[in-house]
């Protein structure tokens, strides 16, 4: 009878914090649609009406006189993502900014969903609880962030992660086309092709083929139909240089601490160690391993890996985090609670990246084991 009213009273506390969470995220998002900032949309807006005009997208003065000087940070997107927010610019741009904020909750709720899937039946109360807390606070509030300025990862995160969905069902062609539809925004996740190579070469390799395929093709004709505006989004991308808390990425960290001569170097020894570690990881595991546990350390692989990885990207990490979680709060507590107090308390600039590495090495020191969920349902990589 103890163990019941235990058990009940701990149900509860899940449904309180799911509420509480829940009731926080709607009243921000409240507070956005009556005031839509979103600066980065209107970013995304107002390149898209400056083009329109046969002018540069990518000349922020141009695009902030044609804000009326509400736009300060430039466009940084290849030149055929501006046919994807042509529609928007028929409404004006507060009515177009709701209307956007509506499409990323729509998509933060589809994701959401999405990702309960992946969690292990018997804990998907505390699993979905900790998903909203994320989405309300964690990693430096990178959900609430991504909301508030209007970037497009919410979005980029629902594409990534149905396409993980139909990975793990064996349908490699709808994962390699929501892949290639993920990285029209932002080039890096077309990276998750690599997938494709873990799986058997008959059904995997024409799907990694297409995809591969896809992604040249629309850059291509994007550089070929317009080689000026491409040329510009070039060399802006390299020119960027953030750090600390807005850009918490491997790549900023290198910058923090070596000389730029050395950058390059060991940027791309760090990122070659990574993959090498993972890489063996995969082959020692292979027989035993599940889709959904390739596809967490891709996940974590690719964030460290990452030349770019802005505050609110780290949403690609609620999954992984929360599955890392329910692990430890059963085998190792004071591992559980470190890493919540990290996703949570954020107070050093790279802690995310710092959270990003920890669960790495869990993954290659616990796998095939860190993960639950549908691995019970798979079957090993062969």
């Amino acid at each position: 009878m103890m163990e019941v009213r235990k058990f009940m009273k701990l149900q509860r506390l899940w449904w309180a914090l799911i509420l509480l969470g829940t009731v926080y995220v709607s009243v921000r998002v409240v507070g956005l649609f009556l005031e839509p900032d979103l600066h980065d949309f209107r970013t995304y807006y107002f390149a898209t009406e400056v083009a329109a005009t046969g002018a540069s997208p990518y000349d922020l003065e141009a695009v902030s006189v044609a804000s009326g000087g509400t736009v300060v940070f430039p466009f940084f997107y290849p030149p055929h993502v501006l046919f994807l927010f042509k529609p928007f610019t028929v409404f004006g741009p507060d009515l177009a900014a709701r209307i956007y904020l509506l499409l990323k909750v729509c998509a933060l709720v589809g994701l959401m969903s999405i990702w309960t899937r992946f969690l292990p039946s018997e804990r998907r109360l505390q699993g979905t609880a900790l998903l909203v807390l994320l989405v309300a606070g964690g990693f430096h509030e990178a959900a609430m962030i991504d909301l508030d300025t209007g970037n497009v990862s919410i979005l980029e995160q629902l594409l990534l992660w149905a396409g993980f969905l139909w990975f793990i069902r064996g349908r490699y062609a709808a994962f390699a086309a929501l892949t290639l539809a993920a990285s029209l925004f932002k080039i890096f996740p077309i990276a998750f092709l690599g997938l494709l190579l873990f799986v058997p070469r008959r059904r995997g390799w024409p799907a990694l083929a297409g995809g591969v395929v896809g992604f040249l093709a629309v850059h291509g004709l994007s550089f070929l139909t317009q080689r000026p505006l491409y040329e510009e989004f070039l060399g802006l991308t390299y020119a960027m240089n953030e750090r600390g808390v807005m850009n918490p990425c491997t790549l900023a960290a290198v910058r923090d601490v070596f000389p730029g001569s050395q950058v390059v170097v060991v940027f791309g020894l760090t990122v070659l160690l990574v993959t090498g570690l993972f890489l063996e990881r995969v082959r020692r595991n292979r027989a035993v391993f599940q889709p959904q546990t390739l596809i967490i350390g891709a996940v974590l692989l690719l964030t460290l890996a990452a030349p770019r990885m802005k505050d609110y990207s780290y949403v690609l990490l609620f999954l992984p985090a929360v599955l890392a979680l329910l692990k430890y709060a059963e085998v190792r507590r004071p591992v559980a609670w470190g890493l919540g107090l990290l996703m949570f308390a954020g107070v050093l600039a790279y802690q995310s990246l710092l959270v990003a590495l920890l669960l790495f090495l869990l993954w290659l020191r616990e796998t095939p084991s860190l993960v639950p969920g549908l691995d019970s349902e798979g079957k090993g990589l062969v």
